[in-house]
């Protein structure tokens, strides 16, 4: 199934609640693994790129710390502590 078959059956009614429960669960684990994937491949000291909006321009720099979920990332362009996602970040 795709994701816009997907969409629409979750908009028109077509599971039960349990199922939506199942489909929730299975979201959170799906996303739960790419996060401890992405921290594998990190650690403090690493160049990275961060990979979002709202950093266009200035998206390069080191860690600093690395959480769970998340990592302290100091811009190289102006030293700024910024923290990200672990899945924004990509290794340079």
């Amino acid at each position: 199934m795709d994701f816009a078959t997907l969409r629409k059956s979750i908009e028109t009614g077509v599971f039960t609640a349990d199922e939506y429960t199942m489909l929730v669960a299975a979201l959170k684990r799906a996303k739960n693994n790419s996060t401890r994937a992405a921290a594998m491949r990190l650690a403090k000291g690493m160049t990275v790129r961060i990979n979002a909006d709202k950093l266009i321009g200035k998206n390069v720099g080191t860690i600093t710390e690395i959480k769970i979920k998340t990592a302290t990332v100091k811009l190289k362009i102006d030293g700024s502590l910024w923290k990200v996602p672990l899945v924004l970040l990509e290794k340079i």
